[in-house]
């Protein structure tokens, strides 16, 4: 699986990183809207 190395690693670290920013931004839009759920059930 892991034929050319270094281009992997490359495209490895650039999909993981997409990842984490894509979690970020789902778990910060979460939180905000469970926060502005939160204040308007109030």
């Amino acid at each position: 699986m892991k034929s050319a190395c270094c281009v992997n690693k490359m495209s490895e670290f650039a999909f993981d990183f997409g990842f984490v920013q894509l979690l970020n931004v789902i778990s910060y839009t979460f939180c905000f809207s469970r926060y502005i759920s939160r204040y308007t059930a109030h």
